[in-house]
């Protein structure tokens, strides 16, 4: 049961605006800092969460 959800792993940036932070635009680029803060809520949690400096 938990194999299906192994492949195939689609990248943020690959998606749409609506079901990814990173999806949308006219190229494939993340379009805002991809480091977010710790008390973001839990849907914009992508990418890397909370640089420590």
């Amino acid at each position: 049961k938990a194999n299906r959800n192994c492949w195939p792993k689609v990248r943020g940036v690959a998606m749409n605006p609506v079901e990814h932070p990173h999806g949308g635009g006219n190229h494939q680029h993340i379009g805002k800092a991809s480091t977010v803060r710790r008390d973001t809520s839990a849907g914009r949690k992508v990418g890397l969460i909370a640089a420590r400096r």
